[in-house]
């Protein structure tokens, strides 16, 4: 007698269910069942693969091994040939970097240094054939999808774009034909800002009227952009992701998703550019202050994802906010009132003077590199900053609340908006001390007193390169710290200037005078005082509008092979694995910097 769960019959293409005592029809589908030898050969051929992995994990481990004994053995012999001197430099010194991924990495930092402080020099200066010579560049910005196309925008509202690598087959047929410049957008005032973030750019004009320029860097007509136009307000800056496009604006940042833009919209040529629907009002707003013009945006940064944005505001704040949470806010051109500013969850901190730059340390989210008109330049810690505190005395524990003060105006009638005892014209709030947040690293050295466009800009997590008011150029170092790279003495500056020149004249690389006809040109270095000086030690003819890191080696723009990598990658990869970025690699691993002085563009690279 069969038991309870065993079937009564063994019924083909059935199968029996102990529960409910039926049959049920197998499906034709029915995955069937791995034989036994099949399972057995998967077994063994696992078993030979974790065999054949840990024979090859030993052999690796034997080979480390032996390098290792035989370096010892190397400087043993050393020292017993007699070089007690260089052996026991050699062991204090080169081991503990050479070993060390940290030490090493540091190493490496102050070898750029030391070349950057010393071997920079000038290599060209590119003057666009569609500028005239009277005009002044104000901001230059490469490409991130093809980084040897450069982009300048200029004092009299001009973007244009010049080509600076060109096919092989086009460098045999027109040999002299450097640069190849368009003109692709003419607006209706000098530019304060070019931003490009992928495939995207975004520039602005500061009006009236003020514009936004949103297009594509793959297409330079403005056909393949919009225009955004908002009312009663300045533009100072932008900042663009893949997401949205921040515009700062006197009272208040604007806000707009990508996604909402058209780039169908219909133009009538590239001096003309059409308004999109969304310029007339159609903008989200963050408002940043009231009337007194103490919340005009100057500076703005966004993460990564374009999630966060930060902007600093001339009263000296740096705010930032989630522009997601802005959502629904209409823009009305800045005319809300600066009590609203504090809706939503935010994060302020406030260095008592206007702030002029904001930028997110590359490859460290958290880190916010902040430039100020009082001469601060300094990173702090997103993850470390302290709670937002107002300035004056009312928010000191057990401190009287200020009170308020009416200014007087005509025929000594008292005006209706009180203001703060502690709040001077313009809106600056007298700053209290000890208030302020603690950063991370702080750079000497930085010089300006009231300019708010001089040139910034970021290589990686190592340098950045500042223009001070003094027209002098700056380069400090993001992980040290300190002060700013210290040029050769002036001793040696007569034989870095011999070097130069002669190092630039081997190089592939045409020199000629400033144009004075419609062709593209190439030439010395001419811009200040003394042009063969070191750049870090030179006044330029005028304090710097604009400046930009590079991973091009303008030394050979003119091999074949070179331009051919770029022109095919497109880029240069991300690090050391890539093959591309090993031929593409820049001379000693150091950046090049490129510099907008009057209506050029000046090459400085490391020789």
């Amino acid at each position: 007698m069969s038991s309870a769960g065993a079937p009564p019959l063994q019924l083909p293409g059935y199968t029996w269910d102990p529960e409910t005592r039926r049959y049920f029809k197998q499906s034709t589908s029915a995955i069937r069942q791995t034989p036994a030898s099949t399972a057995r050969a998967a077994t063994a051929a696992a078993l030979a693969q974790a065999e054949r992995e840990r024979l090859q994990h030993q052999e690796t481990s034997r080979r480390q091994a032996r390098a290792k004994q035989a370096r010892q053995r190397k400087l043993e012999r050393d020292d017993e040939d007699g070089n007690d001197g260089l052996a026991a430099w050699r062991n204090s010194v080169l081991a503990p970097w050479l070993v060390q991924p940290a030490k090493r990495d540091k190493f490496k930092h102050a070898l750029q240094g030391s070349h950057l402080a010393t071997k920079i020099g000038s290599v060209r200066t590119i003057y666009p054939e569609c500028l005239t010579m009277d005009d002044s560049i104000q901001h230059i910005s490469f490409d991130e999808t093809n980084p040897s196309t450069l982009r300048v925008g200029t004092s009299s509202g001009t973007i244009a774009t010049g080509y600076l690598t060109r096919p092989p087959d086009e460098i045999d047929m027109y040999p002299n034909d450097e640069e190849r410049w368009r003109t692709g957008w003419f607006c209706s005032s000098k530019i304060t800002s070019l931003k490009t973030c992928g495939n995207r750019l975004v520039a602005t004009c500061l009006g009236p009227p003020a514009q936004a320029i949103v297009g594509t860097t793959d297409d330079n007509i403005s056909l393949a952009s919009i225009t955004l136009s908002p009312r009663k307000t300045s533009l100072w800056t932008s900042a663009i992701s893949r997401d949205v496009v921040a515009l700062g604006g006197d009272r208040s940042v604007l806000l707009c998703p990508l996604s909402s833009l058209s780039a169908t919209t219909p133009s009538s040529g590239p001096s003309t550019p059409t308004p999109h629907p969304a310029a007339g009002g159609g903008m989200d707003a963050y408002v940043t202050g009231g009337r007194g013009g103490g919340g005009t945006v100057f500076a703005l940064e966004m993460d990564e994802p374009g999630r966060t944005v930060w902007a600093g505001v001339r009263r000296g704040e740096v705010k930032g906010f989630d522009w997601r949470s802005r959502r629904g806010h209409s823009s009305t051109g800045g005319e809300e009132d600066s009590d609203s500013a504090t809706e939503g969850g935010e994060v302020n901190f406030s260095l008592a003077t206007p702030i002029t730059h904001l930028r997110l340390i590359p490859g460290q989210p958290h880190q916010l590199l902040v430039a100020a008109m009082g001469g601060q330049l300094a990173i702090y810690d997103l993850r470390f900053l302290r709670p937002p505190r107002t300035t004056h005395s009312a928010a000191l524990p057990g401190a009287p609340r200020p009170r308020k003060a009416f200014p007087r105006g005509r025929n000594n009638q008292q005006r209706q908006r009180p203001v703060d005892e502690g709040e001077r014209p313009g809106g600056v709030h007298t700053p209290v001390s000890g208030l302020g947040p603690v950063p991370v690293i702080s750079m000497d050295g930085h010089v300006n007193t009231f300019a708010t466009d001089l040139g910034m800009d970021v290589w990686r997590d190592e340098w950045v390169a500042i223009a001070g008011q003094d027209s002098r150029l700056r380069i400090f170092s993001l992980r040290n710290g300190g002060l700013p790279l210290e040029p050769p003495p002036a001793s040696s500056n007569s034989s870095f200037a011999s070097s130069s020149s002669s190092s630039s004249t081997s190089a592939p690389v045409s020199w000629s005078s400033p144009p004075m006809s419609s062709s593209s040109s190439i030439a010395t270095a001419t811009g200040a005082n003394n042009p063969a000086a070191h750049p870090l030690s030179r006044t330029f003819s005028e304090p710097i509008k604009s400046l930009a890191f590079s991973a091009l080696d303008p030394l050979r723009l003119r091999e074949k092979d070179y331009t051919r990598r770029i022109l095919e990658h497109g880029g240069y990869g991300d690090g050391d694995d890539d093959d591309n970025w090993e031929q593409l690699r820049p001379r000693w691993d150091c950046p090049s910097l490129w510099v907008a002085e009057g209506a050029g563009v000046e090459c400085f690279s490391v020789q």
